[in-house]
């Protein structure tokens, strides 16, 4: 099955481009709607044998992020913060939700940096009435700065070299990425196009050939990181479908799959998921 394209004008008049899957809903034939978010450095079509499967009984979407794919090539540390972000994510939601009245709740799913800013999206006031669910394998970066700074506020030789780990090993990619000039160098000369091919065939035996125009997207998706992972995280939750500052997060959401559903949603999959007690996140019963 074939996507079908369109563009869709996100914040500072950035063009996005859209992929489809599946029939769309519709007044006459109600049908739910998954809108997929990739990460660094892919594009929509890294969905697309997900999205295949998921359209047999889903309406499926996903888009280049802007500065990849087909999406306009923006660039500027600006253009990368949460907020255009997020202001992308839901001027696509609309777009894909006009044909129902009132417009239908998505399901969304994140993957890497959409994980991450999928976090975000949650708290923002639009979305109790667009989003219905969101699916992750990745923490918020207030999470991440929740878990960081209780070690250092404890600097034991344990905590540091824990926090050491995290920043050069499990993550040390993440960290290279926010240093000037040398990130560019290695998408330039060619060093991180052959990094990857070489990382997906060892570390997931897949073998992959990288797209025409992977390394420009790459150097432009930079921004994404010197932009927002610097920045001084503000501890929210989300709670009654809207973000609310809060003292304290779940530590115990950090690095585990979670599903969290505002309330009143219908699981993609069917399923009843009980409330965890106490802040609004709601994962899948065992």
């Amino acid at each position: 099955m074939k996507s079908s394209r369109q563009f869709v004008t996100g914040a500072d008049r950035v063009q996005l481009c859209v992929h489809r899957w599946g029939e769309a809903p519709s007044p006459q034939r109600p049908r739910e709607t998954i809108v997929l978010l990739h990460g660094f450095p892919d594009c929509a079509l890294f969905w697309e044998p997900v999205a295949q499967a998921l359209a047999t009984t889903h309406h499926v979407v996903a888009y280049d992020m802007r500065g990849c794919g087909a999406s306009t090539p923006i660039s500027g540390r600006r253009a990368y913060r949460y907020a255009p972000l997020i202001d992308d994510l839901f001027a696509v939601i609309d777009a894909v939700s006009d044909n129902t009245s009132p417009k239908q709740k998505v399901h969304l799913v994140g993957h890497d940096w959409g994980g991450l800013y999928g976090w975000d999206a949650l708290l923002d006031a639009r979305a109790s009435d667009r989003i219905a669910s969101f699916t992750t394998l990745a923490p918020s970066l207030n999470q991440v700065g929740l878990w960081m700074r209780r070690r250092l506020l404890r600097p034991t030789p344990a905590n540091l070299g824990q926090v050491l780990h995290q920043m050069l090993v499990s993550n040390g990619l993440m960290t290279f990425f926010t240093l000037p000039v040398l990130p560019e160098l290695m998408w330039r000369s060619g060093l991180g196009s052959a990094f990857m091919k070489t990382s997906l065939k060892r570390l997931e035996g897949l073998a992959v050939t990288p797209r025409a125009g992977l390394a420009d997207d790459a150097i432009r998706y930079l921004g994404i990181y010197r932009s927002n992972l610097l920045q001084h995280p503000e501890v929210e939750v989300v709670k009654g479908g809207k973000g609310q500052q809060a003292h304290q997060e779940d530590e115990r959401l950090l690095g585990q799959g979670v599903l969290l559903a505002l309330p009143g949603a219908q699981q993609v999959n069917g399923k009843a998921h009980g409330q965890h007690p106490g802040n609004g996140v709601e994962r899948p019963t065992r």
